[in-house]
């Protein structure tokens, strides 16, 4: 064995190591809840990317499954440089082209889905990627080295045929382990994309001991006039009648600092609804849109007497104060919300049909078709009015106020007397949450 084969394999088994050990914190992490620690460089998530399906195959995280692919790959190395037309150097290069292809699907997946990278992530691919280039100057090496080694010892009664078949074999050993290793590839990624993994957790309630509870309104009674104010000369003009005001309905949530009008906030249903529940959203949450289609069910189930008011609170910098330091969030997000608040107040009719289209499927349209969607219901004003613009992103950062005192993830139920963060199993258990806070029953045509 040369030393140019030593020291590919020693390289080889090293970054094999080092991806075991990233994968292996990656599994820890997917497994229990908190933050990542190291991850707070601007355009980095890896909160985002363990919390997206992407990160399981079948409920089991991929973390687990590229560690025992490295790990493999390290048992195999040496007894592949050993003999590279044995079965190890066919079983190395199956595991290296599945750890290269799959590191080549989950890089696309964070820059064109996710749009947040994850650093360790990152890490083990360009450590399978490194593995890839070394193992394929290995083989030629290695090989090189056999073929110098027979031709040493192999005595001159030998036909010179022999090496010469040994090498067709082994070439085919390795085609087959490249044709392999791709077919793991195929497996991964049609089952992440016919199969998504259910990442919904249950919904728990939040802690609001810490959150200013807000005081119920009081009606100002207007003074009483003196007395010369009262004396009005005969020929005083006739005031001019009182414009008639707008309608009003205030409802306290304990997680909200002030009442919330109801005729002033885009919801879906009636402003006078019997019972109102608030939901923290964003557009670009993936556990949001989990929770959208159980809110849709249950408003079906509960009829008019349920309504939800719609409090956007965007994950990006852009108009939130509140990210961790570092964090950029999701570019777009803010211009989703925009856009859906300039619906609502442009032509309110029209916003629960754009809301409900812009949270189908499991991540949002496009921007430029929101856009374009936008202004088919509201005009060329939504796009153009700047005092409009600049109303919108005020109240999206005084609502990423009220999100941040609260101290959880999206989305978030607020309820009178409490909050409660998830998305839920499923419909069910939104059905349960909202009768028990809400005491709210099924409609008379839906079954109990």
């Amino acid at each position: 064995m040369s030393r140019t084969t030593k020291l590919l394999a020693s390289l080889i088994l090293l970054a094999a190591l080092v991806a075991v050990g990233v994968s292996s914190y990656l599994a820890y992490e997917s497994i229990r809840p908190g933050k990542m620690a190291g991850c707070t460089f601007e355009s980095f998530d890896c909160d985002g990317a363990l919390a997206s399906s992407w990160s399981h195959w079948l409920g089991v995280p991929v973390a687990i499954i590229g560690g025992l692919v490295y790990l493999a790959i390290a048992a195999m190395v040496w007894p592949a440089a050993m003999n590279p037309r044995s079965a190890s150097m066919s079983v190395l290069i199956a595991l290296v082209t599945s750890a290269v292809g799959a590191g080549i699907w989950f890089t696309g997946l964070q820059f064109f889905d996710l749009e947040g990278l994850c650093l360790y992530c990152l890490i083990t691919h360009a450590c399978g990627l490194a593995i890839g280039a070394m193992t394929v100057a290995l083989y030629f090496v290695a090989a090189a080295d056999a073929r110098s080694w027979t031709r040493v010892t192999s005595s001159a009664s030998v036909p010179s045929f022999v090496g010469s078949r040994g090498d067709s074999g082994s070439s085919l050993s390795s085609l087959f382990g490249i044709v392999a290793g791709v077919v793991v590839v195929a497996v991964l990624v049609g089952v992440q994309l016919a199969i998504p993994s259910d990442m919904s957790k249950p919904m728990q309630e939040i802690d609001l001991q810490h959150v200013t509870r807000a005081k119920p309104p009081v009606e100002e009674k207007p003074s009483k006039a003196p007395d010369f104010m009262a004396e009005g000369s005969d020929d005083q003009e006739e005031k001019a009648p009182a414009a008639p005001s707008k309608p009003e309905r205030l409802l306290n949530f304990a997680a909200l600092a002030s009442p919330l009008d109801t005729y002033a906030m885009p919801m879906l249903g009636n402003p006078d609804a019997t019972y109102v529940v608030t939901e923290m959203l964003d557009y670009t949450c993936s556990h949001c849109r989990q929770l959208h289609p159980h809110l849709a069910a249950a408003r079906e189930r509960y009829g008019d007497q349920l309504a939800v008011v719609l409090y956007h609170v965007p994950l990006s910098a852009d108009c939130n104060d509140h990210l961790p330091p570092g964090k950029r969030g999701r570019k777009e997000a803010c211009e989703y919300a925009r856009l859906a608040i300039g619906v609502w107040q442009l032509a309110p009719e029209k916003f629960p049909e754009y809301h409900n289209w812009l949270m189908q499927g499991r991540q949002a349209p496009s921007l430029g078709e929101a856009k374009q969607r936008a202004m088919q219901i509201a005009g060329d004003q939504l796009l153009l009015d700047n005092k409009l613009k600049k109303q919108i992103t005020d109240r999206l950062r005084r609502q990423s106020d009220d999100w941040h005192t609260l101290k959880s993830g999206l989305p978030l139920l607020l309820f009178p007397e409490s909050a409660v963060s998830g998305a839920g199993k499923g419909s069910a258990e939104v059905f349960k949450l909202l009768e028990d806070k809400l005491g709210v029953a099924p409609a008379a045509d839906q079954p109990q």
